[in-house]
């Protein structure tokens, strides 16, 4: 849902300098709370590379990561994101040092009853951005949706650089019109690409009502809108009847 956040990656990385759809969850220039920025400066190399493994219950160093790495506008509150991670509902996975110190994570929600799977936070710890592994995060999500994810596709919002570099993640860009809501401005929306990365390479698009279940669970239950909300219901009429799947080549927002 936010929020490099996009979200709410080899090379260049999806995060930048500074750390992330989410919605918002990850990966606007380079903006210091911002872990969708990009920046092209290399690491130091670092031997050997993070290693997978999931997300432990009340992970502080996920935590601390977490809160620093997206802004107030599109970061979930943290007690809802550790409980949902305890339940199962979210499942992720964090890369870790040699020394156990976290590299980055991923988040992806299983929604009940919705069929598709949502790639909610992606981050990366400042010493490691820009080595590439914002792409192996948003890969490995990629590839345990196609074991295990419900439905026919994975999901995520994200700004303009995050969406590029998710494009060659095998992402794709619907053609809508799509503004979501700020956690703390009960007015403010932000313009981002709404992203599936389809089961079925071959889809061209998407029925605008299926569209319509995953942006009513992504305003309510993900960023806390009332069903009257102003906000969902113009997002609600921007969806047309049956939606587009853009080729992998994005246009800007």
């Amino acid at each position: 849902m936010g929020p490099d956040q996009t979200s709410r990656n080899a090379v260049p990385d999806l995060m930048g300098a500074d750390g992330i759809w989410h919605h918002t969850p990850g990966p606007r220039a380079e903006s210091p709370a911002d872990g969708h920025a990009l920046v092209e400066t290399d690491p130091e190399p670092m031997t050997p590379e993070p290693s997978l493994e999931p997300i432990a219950p009340h992970d502080d160093a996920f935590v601390a990561l977490y809160e620093a790495t997206f802004p107030a506008w599109e970061r979930e509150p943290t007690p809802r994101v550790l409980a949902r991670l305890d339940a199962g509902r979210y499942r992720g996975e964090r890369l870790t040092d040699p020394e156990g110190r976290i590299a980055g994570f991923y988040v992806a929600d299983v929604p009940p009853g919705l069929g598709c799977t949502v790639l909610t936070f992606l981050a990366i710890a400042p010493g490691w951005r820009g080595g590439g592994l914002g792409v192996r995060l948003a890969t490995a999500a990629a590839r345990r949706f196609a074991t295990e994810g419900p439905g026919a596709w994975l999901v995520v919002e994200a700004e303009p650089r995050p969406a590029r570099l998710y494009a060659r993640c095998g992402f794709r860009r619907l053609a809508l019109d799509y503004r979501v809501p700020h956690y703390d401005d009960p007015a403010a929306t932000q313009a981002m690409a709404l992203m599936v990365h389809p089961r079925q390479q071959w889809a061209t698009a998407i029925p605008g009502a299926t569209v319509a279940r995953w942006v009513r669970q992504a305003f309510i239950d993900g960023y806390g809108l009332a069903a009257g909300d102003p906000r969902l219901t113009g997002q609600l009429e921007r969806i047309p009847e049956r939606v587009r799947i853009e080729d992998a080549e994005l246009r800007s927002i």
